[in-house]
């Protein structure tokens, strides 16, 4: 006999035990308040519409309980079905509408164990498609069941967009098992997120997996080519925000670096890594984009990347994002005065005038930068560091 015992000590835990034995077969799910079983022994069918027992081999039986419910059935040897059916120890006859009721109502819980799910998942797509499995996915106990019928929809059901809508729909509402959700939404081709309603659904359900390292092995995974399309682009970004752990987050943002960045797309990694909470993480992302990107043109995008190092709070990365920017070259004299009022707010003195000592040598001698150049070397505290920054801009 196998005894498949599920018990749920608490919403979201499944505990599997197996036991090997001759006689039979165990089905057991107990969530502390309800509990259910299954035992049977041979080939067992129920009809189309799941509302009798078709067939039982000849020597096997089906019994069922939960709750003051019990049902058995076996073959009666002359082709047909035998039952006994009881509620809270009253006898029920097939043949009477409460009977019946009684027979649909256990098959139904039994199928939302699991009982018999490889005929099931075959009977069901023969008969009502892939809409059919998708509301028995629904329906199903515990996210192996709900991912067994997604399964055979994604390797047999040829699902078009709409059902790749629905099956993220399921992941996110549905499903609360890291693992399984990981094994649904890896198998999306790159093609579904050319449509931005199924990307916009995929994208939603990464953000309910609990675990950082698959969330980020998942977004990682987005081919580079998907973002062209700005919806994927930006559902990307918002799902790269939800992972809490930097390391992993910052990781993950990189991978947008392998393809050039749009406008849009640059200001919009920035404003993500701003949620990095860590200096180190931020900043190494920063460096990675201003090394790989040239430094923007746009009003917009300068001054987002300028806002980014007010979350910074080492002196030290901070003074070495303003180097890279500083290497890379600035273009206008609006990024000039954005960039020269952020080095004023340097604490450290060595670090402020060895920027702005670099920066005179590039910098246009115009009036405003000029002036602007000195407000910063007044904040310098140092009177040697000062005298060698005033020198740097004569």
């Amino acid at each position: 006999m196998t005894h498949i015992k599920y018990s749920f000590f608490s919403i979201i835990m499944l505990v599997v035990l197996l036991v090997s034995c001759k006689s039979g077969n165990t089905i057991i799910v107990d969530d502390g308040f309800n509990r259910k079983e299954i035992k049977y022994y041979g080939d067992i069918s129920f009809n189309d519409d799941e509302t009798a027992v078709e067939n039982i081999t000849p020597g096997g039986y089906l019994e069922f309980r939960s709750n003051g419910r019990k049902l058995i059935a076996e073959n009666n040897y002359h082709g047909g079905v035998h039952y006994k059916m009881y509620r809270n120890g009253k006898r029920l006859y097939e043949d009477e509408t409460e009977g019946q009721k009684f027979l649909a109502e256990a098959i139904d819980q039994m199928l939302s164990m699991g009982f018999n799910t490889q005929k099931r998942l075959e009977k069901l797509y023969r008969k009502g498609g892939n809409p059919a499995l998708l509301r028995a996915a629904v329906n199903a106990n515990g996210n192996y069941l709900k991912q067994s019928y997604i399964d055979y929809i994604l390797t047999h059901g040829d699902p078009d967009d709409d059902d790749l809508v629905d099956i993220a729909k399921i992941v996110t509402f549905k499903m609360d098992g890291t693992f399984e959700k990981v094994q649904v939404l890896k198998q999306y081709t790159s093609n579904a997120f050319s449509n931005p309603e199924v990307s916009a659904a995929w994208f939603e359900a990464i953000e309910t997996i609990d675990a950082d390292f698959e969330k980020a092995n998942l977004l990682k995974a987005v081919p580079a080519e998907q973002f062209k399309y700005p919806a994927v682009a930006t559902a990307w970004m918002d799902a790269v925000k939800a992972i809490h752990a930097d390391f992993e987050k910052a990781n993950t943002l990189k991978t947008i670096l392998k393809q050039p960045l749009t406008e849009d797309q640059y200001r919009q990694s920035i404003v993500v890594s701003n949620t990095i909470t860590s200096d180190f993480e931020q900043c190494n992302f920063l460096k990675e984009i201003i090394e790989k990107e040239n430094i923007p043109r746009d009003k917009e995008s300068f001054a987002v990347l300028m806002q980014s190092l007010h979350n910074v709070e080492s002196g030290f990365e901070r003074s070495g994002i303003l180097k890279k920017v500083l290497e890379k070259g600035l273009y206008t004299e609006e990024q000039w005065l954005l960039f020269l009022k952020e080095v004023a707010l340097i604490k450290e003195d060595f670090e402020k005038a060895s920027i702005l000592t670099a920066a005179a040598q590039k910098m246009p001698r115009t009036t405003d930068l000029t002036a602007v150049y000195a407000e910063s070397a007044k904040t310098i505290s140092s009177e040697f560091e000062y005298e060698s920054v005033l020198k740097a801009i004569q």
